[in-house]
């Protein structure tokens, strides 16, 4: 380590020094400043190639539920109607309403309601 001129105020600095201590100008051949010395080491990029995919992931997923909230629902058809009936039936008749529980009349009534 030796003592050189600065080429601004000529006062002496530190061969190892980045920049002047008085005038903070830049010393050719200097040690590099942490910021300048200092690398992304092996866990930045790794932390970049597992959050990348997850980010556009999610982002994707945020634009298709705001893209399909646009569409209008699918109408039912008759079918669908009759089975959703049928299971409401049951559920009734899991619960204690006896009377959902003779399956016969009802899906008759059912089958009637729904033009069958």
């Amino acid at each position: 380590m030796a003592l050189i001129e600065c080429s601004e105020c000529n006062s002496e600095v530190s061969s190892n020094a980045s920049a002047c201590p008085k005038c903070g100008n830049p010393i050719a051949g200097g040690n590099p400043t942490d910021r300048e010395k200092k690398g992304h080491g092996f866990l930045y990029y790794l932390a970049w190639i597992i959050a990348t995919p997850i980010v556009l992931f999610f982002g994707a997923a945020i634009i298709a539920g705001i893209a399909d909230a646009g569409r209008p629902e699918k109408p039912k058809s008759d079918a669908d109607y009759m089975n959703s009936a049928i299971e409401h039936q049951a559920d009734l008749c899991k619960n204690g309403h006896m009377e959902a529980c003779d399956t016969e009349r009802s899906l008759t009534r059912l089958k009637q309601s729904a033009g069958y």
